[in-house]
């Protein structure tokens, strides 16, 4: 072989070992990652099933009982509620909720019960977006990044991190919540036929933030005792502010007040219009029920368990903009169903009028729409540049998504320098469209929320991109707001003002490291308005700064004192009511007539000959009315009002639209 030759030969022997190479390392990476994720699903499994083995014994589990049933066990097992003997009981491998492996939970067990169901709920949850955020990547890992869209793509470093961590996950570490009596005052061990297994935490030791869990001391006999601990943490989740939910909120109104909630739903369907007019705001209904090739939005249980139906007439006749009440599961969002994405979400055809045309074929709305299109009125930052302003930037996620890279870099690049924040602040700011209302509800379950989060003095800040003169160079405050158009996030040289929110709730930690806020925007990876909203988007985040924040020190809440009915409100609610009436009427006498219409005697048998003759009748009926009402208060005043009452159908619902225009083109 000529010397060239011999050079050539080395270098694709050097070159197919070196790529040899990285493959391997590359399949170590998806091993571990795999890894990873198997350990998660396991644990998953476990803590919808728990159990636990105590002197050969298997202990039950509590929830296996339904919620009389475990109240039964309990008046069996631990007497009543003057001579309560039973103590719920917390067996840890690493230091979750206390210093030592058994920890005895102090005060009222119901309450401390529903603290721990909410933080096993957290718990869970981080969980489950790991699993997702890990299958992502491994789905991309596997195609090279060469098929996987713009969305599912990882940065390199967000992949080293990821595989850094996978690596230093070791067994699974457990938390095992207990009800049970104690074999003796003060210890540590429970009567195995007199306990049952609450509930567990099952996930690799490496993902806890605490360390392995203590030795509990021991009396003079050798038996071990309890330390006591009073879920200091878990209890302030269990009330507070970010706790609020849209949807309970709705829920126990509706169970409060039937009756207003009846008649809001009674109206042509205006629940269908419960739909993000801005930025941020409630989804309408999900679909309840598929049946056959038909699916259809809630007709019962809207607002939970209390509530039926809307109106009768409206569940028949409507197909309201933008969304429709019934569709084919084959085109569910009409005919943008076959349109491209981008381009289906900024048209204009689920809008009144000229979403008639798109309704030719019923569909609901788009996911992530808002009643005026894809991005009307929110954030006007749509291409993921940053709103510059004096002391502060703002950015918007692509892709719609509660994920941002960018923001993950700078977390990742605070975390490297061993930064950390101090201060986490949940906010709340009025909705757009009910502050359009002229309603600013005291309620934090309707509004929109957010997190602010502050780094200590002596951590490494966060740079501003974009200087101006006067202005700082860095800046300590982050906030995250979830909003229909992606995750909005803004650097900060102050905290936000008191006159600039409605309410806060403020959390003093010792610290918390940045890599856990960066590990849950890393989570949210293909994670949509749709998927969390501002309220659970802010509600997780949350919880997991509450899980792995070190040190709560304390808390502190802010309830905003703006009036919360403008007279604009009451002129609207006043107006509301009267069309509600008029509505009401004319339904029920639309319904009525076509009944009488259809039980006429003298009418040829068959659905389609009574059908027929009913909507003679009907148009008849209304025919009469017009000229009543021209004898009385004139022909101008008839014109006007059928030609209101035309549009006004038209508009409401696509049947009498299209009824309109064919019977106008056939008279043409």
């Amino acid at each position: 072989m000529a010397p060239n030759g011999r050079v050539v030969g080395l270098l694709l022997g050097l070159g197919t070992f070196v790529f040899a190479q990285a493959t391997k390392a590359s399949s170590e990476d998806l091993s571990s990652l795999r890894a990873w994720q198997a350990a998660i699903s396991s644990g998953l499994r476990e803590m919808e099933q728990p159990s636990h083995t105590m002197d050969d014994v298997e202990i039950p589990a509590c929830k296996s009982e339904s919620e009389d049933g475990l109240r039964q066990w309990a008046q069996k097992h631990c007497g009543s509620e003057s001579d309560f003997r039973c103590r719920l009981t917390i067996l840890q491998d690493v230091k979750r909720f206390g210093r030592y492996e058994v920890m005895a939970v102090e005060g009222n067990v119901e309450e401390a019960l529903d603290a721990l169901e909410e933080s096993m709920g957290a718990e869970r949850t981080e969980l489950e977006q790991k699993a997702r955020q890990l299958q992502q990547m491994v789905d991309f890992l596997e195609s090279d990044g060469q098929s996987a869209s713009a969305n599912a793509k990882f940065s390199a470093a967000e992949v080293d991190d990821q595989v850094l961590r996978a690596k230093a996950m070791s067994e699974v570490a457990r938390v095992r919540v207990l009800l049970g009596v104690p074999v003796k005052e003060g210890a540590a061990k429970l009567d195995s036929a007199h306990a049952c297994a609450y509930g567990v935490i099952a996930k690799p030791a490496a993902m806890y933030s605490g360390a392995p869990a203590e030795a509990n001391p021991r009396d003079s006999a050798g038996e071990q005792l309890a330390a006591r601990t009073d879920l200091l943490v878990e209890r302030k989740r269990a009330s507070a502010l970010y706790m609020s939910s849209f949807t309970s909120a709705n829920n126990r109104y509706a169970a409060a007040h039937p009756v207003i909630t009846y008649v809001w739903l009674y109206v042509a369907n205006l629940w269908a219009f419960m739909v993000p007019c801005t930025g941020s705001g409630p989804f309408m209904p999900e679909a309840s029920s598929n049946f056959c090739f038909i699916g259809f939005l809630p007709w019962w249980n809207m607002f939970g368990p209390h509530v039926s139906c809307a109106s009768p007439l409206g569940i028949i006749t409507e197909t309201v903009n933008p969304g429709a009440s019934v569709w084919l599961t084959s085109s569910e969002f009409g005919l943008l169903t076959f349109s491209p994405a981008h381009m289906a979400r900024s048209s204009c055809w689920m809008l009144p009028v000229v979403g008639q045309v798109g309704q030719i074929v019923p569909g609901r709305m788009l996911p992530d729409r808002t009643v005026f299109g894809s991005h009307p009125l929110g954030c006007s930052n749509m291409e993921g540049r940053p709103d510059i302003w004096s002391w502060s930037e703002t950015y918007l996620s692509t892709e719609n998504q509660g994920y941002d890279a960018e923001l993950v870099a700078q977390l990742y690049s605070l975390a490297a320098q061993n930064a950390s924040f101090t201060r986490a602040t949940f906010f709340t700011t009025s909705l757009t469209q009910l502050a359009l209302l002229g309603w600013y509800p005291q309620s934090t379950a309707l509004q929109h929320h957010g997190v602010q989060l502050v780094l200590q003095n002596s951590s490494a800040h966060l740079p501003f991109k974009h200087n101006e003169a006067g202005s700082p160079s860095k800046a300590k405050v982050l906030t995250l707001e979830m909003m229909v158009e992606g995750l909005v996030w803004s650097i900060r040289e102050q905290e936000l003002a008191p006159q600039d929110i409605h309410s806060m709730e403020a959390y003093e930690f010792e610290h918390i490291p940045a890599e856990v806020v960066a590990d849950f925007v890393l989570d949210q990876k293909g994670t949509t308005y749709k998927d969390a909203n501002c309220q659970q988007y802010a509600r997780n985040l949350m919880d997991r700064i509450l899980t792995h924040g070190h040190g709560l020190k304390v808390s502190e809440s802010v309830l905003g004192s703006t009036p919360e009915m403008t007279y604009r409100l009451i002129v609207l609610l006043a107006a509301m009511a009267l069309a509600i009436g008029l509505s009401a009427v004319v339904q029920w006498a639309v319904c009525l007539r076509a009944i009488f219409h259809l039980r006429a005697e003298g009418v040829q048998k068959g659905i389609s000959s009574r059908l027929k003759h009913a909507a003679f009748a009907l148009a008849d009926d209304f025919a009469c009315m017009e000229g009543e009402l021209g004898k009385r208060c004139g022909e101008r005043v008839a014109r006007v009002s059928r030609v209101a009452l035309v549009l006004g159908a038209m508009v409401h619902s696509p049947v009498v639209f299209w009824y309109v225009i064919i019977k106008r083109r056939m008279g043409n």
